[in-house]
């Protein structure tokens, strides 16, 4: 029956063929339908069972594993040890997030409130947004609202333990002021701040104090660190209080430092003020005096800028010799009053507006706009 049915459509096709014409769609679906079925082999394999198979959530051990590897993430994280505080939620948030256990769900979102501060930490703006978004949709918090609303919208201090990661990432760093002799000199982060304003920039103060400098200068020498998202901290300039001279000794100053909006449309600036008295002894006299110093940078992902703005100085010299009165080494009060708006900084003196200009020392005074302060490198 079947070389019947074969033939018998084979004869048709041939026939078709014969008479000059191509085989019709008909003649090949005539073909189809006389053929047999095929019968599979019934030692093949089993068809493939259309119900899907159950998939079961993280078992109880490794929901546990996975919440030590979080709370050692987190203790990383307070160290300031950032990649290995990344590694421990790598591991232990693809299994969180499975669980339906009420204890896990906690340490859920206690990981996730803990990697947001991480991308934080990394200056990750929209990781950490997404993370705390994903934090609530577990548990809704207000802490965890209100942070997330003033992301990037405020600068912050930098906590300790990533103040201590700074210095770790400034020993191997490029522009290091000690060069071949980086390893002898000693490096300390006295201040640090994140940027706001919905970009995210860190910078630091540290200072570097040399072993041969010791003896002339009670402090070492200051410089501003930055770094953009995603990268390590960089060398940037050398920041005042100048020294006068090797016979001028410098207590460590008193640092402030923030960012500001330059103006509403702007990018944010830092401003730096350091506060330091000093002392002079020299040949039977002598002078004792306060420095404030007033410094602005301007911070991209790759380049920082920075203008000493405005020098306050407050001294008072005197001699060993009651009868000395022609050599006193110094007798000043200098203040300036620095304003800041969309427009530029202007620098006013004790009795009133300064000319625009700069100073002997390198310091504004007057009315300076942005454009001219920080002029753009393409123009």
């Amino acid at each position: 029956m079947h070389e019947f049915f074969e033939v018998t459509a084979c004869a048709l096709l041939i026939a078709t063929t014969a008479c000059g014409v191509e085989p019709s769609w008909a003649s090949i679906e005539l073909e189809t339908q006389l053929k047999p079925p095929k019968v599979e082999d019934p030692s093949g394999p089993e068809p493939a069972d259309p119900t899907p198979p159950l998939v079961l959530g993280p078992s109880e051990s490794d929901v546990l594993v996975a919440s030590r590897t979080c709370t050692r993430g987190m203790a990383a994280l307070n160290e300031g040890r950032l990649e290995a505080a990344a590694g421990h939620f790598d591991l232990s948030l693809p299994i969180l997030r499975h669980t339906t256990d009420a204890n896990g769900r906690r340490t859920l979102r206690s990981c996730l409130g803990g990697a947001g501060r991480l991308s934080e930490a990394l200056l990750d703006l929209s990781g950490a947004r997404d993370l705390y978004r994903e934090q609530l949709r577990v548990e809704a918090g207000p802490s965890v609202e209100r942070r997330l609303r003033s992301l990037g919208e405020r600068d912050e201090l930098v906590p300790q333990p990533q103040i201590e990661m700074i210095t770790r990432q400034l020993a191997p760093a490029e522009g290091h002021p000690c060069g071949a002799s980086a390893a002898e000199c000693e490096v300390r982060v006295h201040l640090a701040r994140t940027s706001g304003g919905g970009r995210l920039l860190r910078a630091a103060v540290v200072s570097v104090r040399r072993p041969e400098s010791e003896e002339h200068e009670g402090m070492g020498s200051y410089y501003l660190v930055w770094t953009g998202p995603g990268g390590a901290h960089r060398w940037g300039p050398r920041l005042g209080p100048a020294i006068r001279d090797e016979g001028t000794h410098y207590d460590d100053p008193n640092l402030t430092m923030g960012f500001r909006p330059a103006s509403a449309t702007g990018p944010w600036v830092l401003f730096i003020r350091a506060d330091a008295t000093w002392s002079e002894r020299c040949c039977g006299g002598g002078a004792d005096g306060h420095d404030r110093d007033l410094t602005i940078c301007e911070l991209t992902d790759t380049e920082a800028r920075c203008v000493r703005v405005a020098k306050q100085r407050q001294c008072e010299g005197y001699s060993d010799e009651p009868d000395d009165s022609d050599d006193q080494p110094c007798d000043e009060d200098t203040n300036r009053f620095v304003s800041i708006n969309g427009g530029g900084i202007t620098v006013r003196g004790d009795h009133g507006p300064l000319e625009s200009a700069r100073s002997a020392d390198g310091t504004l005074e007057g009315f300076h706009a942005w454009r001219s302060v920080f002029p753009r490198r393409d123009l």
